[in-house]
């Protein structure tokens, strides 16, 4: 029994220093700068912060601390750079300039450097037995180098540098051929008919022409529409008849001497046996 209340006094104990500690986080959390701000207006600081003896500062004085902390910034980062530089880049650049002079003087040189003796015609009067022989003057470095000029006459091309084949001329362009129709006679003219052509895409065009005409004007009209002359044709409704196949002769042969409807057909090509 006594264990009990003991524990329950504990429990009950706890409980209510758990809440007079909530309650005092809740004071100081809502009313803590006011008590901060009471408490140093009695006690005021003995050593003032780095932000308060910085305001105290003049407005010059400041100004000159920041500019100089700037000035020793950069600075350093100026010797950095100068440092990567001498170290990294200078001798980077420097072997990059000597490959470059080695490749120049190595192919810079002649095409061709031969080597031999400046030879000169045997004199029938000296004698070798005798020690009488005169001496010869050494050979110059040209000499024995040789030239360009030397090397060209050497060096052996093929026939077909020295001797190119002769082009065959090119054949002059082919006069671009110009479609033009004759004028459309007025309605009414004589001798004049209306011919309907009805296209691949049921698109119907009309125009006059006199049956004097050849029946190639026709088929320049097809042309002039969009259909080119190689890929279409023109026939008759009634009795069929490929008007292609008397493009010299007139309507009036064809027997277009009336009005009348064509049709453009797609020709089909014949097929290789």
């Amino acid at each position: 029994m006594l264990e009990n209340l003991e524990f329950r006094e504990v429990v009950r104990l706890a409980g209510v220093g758990f809440f007079y500690l909530l309650i005092l986080m809740l004071c100081l959390l809502y009313f803590g700068d006011s008590i901060q701000k009471l408490f140093f207006s009695y006690f005021p600081r003995s050593h003032p912060t780095l932000d308060e003896s910085k305001e105290k500062l003049p407005p010059d004085e400041l100004l000159k601390q920041q500019k100089a902390a700037r000035e020793k910034i950069q600075d350093e980062h100026t010797l950095k750079a100068e440092s990567f530089t001498e170290r990294i880049l200078k001798p980077k650049e420097e072997a990059k300039k000597a490959d470059l002079e080695k490749e120049f003087y190595r192919n810079a040189g002649p095409a061709w450097k031969g080597k031999g003796e400046r030879t000169r015609p045997r004199d029938d009067n000296d004698d070798s037995s005798s020690g009488n022989q005169e001496t010869r003057p050494a050979p110059r470095k040209r000499d024995l180098e040789g030239t360009n000029r030397d090397a060209a006459a050497a060096r052996k091309l093929p026939e077909s540098v020295t001797n190119p084949p002769k082009r065959a001329p090119a054949e002059p362009p082919k006069a671009k051929v110009v479609i033009t129709l004759p004028d459309e006679p007025e309605e009414g003219t004589p001798k004049s008919i209306t011919v309907a052509l009805r296209g691949t895409a049921s698109i119907v065009k009309r125009r006059r022409f006199l049956f004097t005409e050849k029946v190639q004007v026709l088929l320049n009209w097809m042309s002039k529409l969009g259909y080119h002359q190689k890929l279409y044709t023109l026939v008759t409704t009634y009795p069929r008849q490929d008007l292609s196949q008397h493009a010299a002769d007139t309507l009036e042969e064809a027997g277009i001497d009336h009005d009348v409807a064509l049709v453009v057909e797609e020709i089909i090509p014949k097929e290789e046996s």
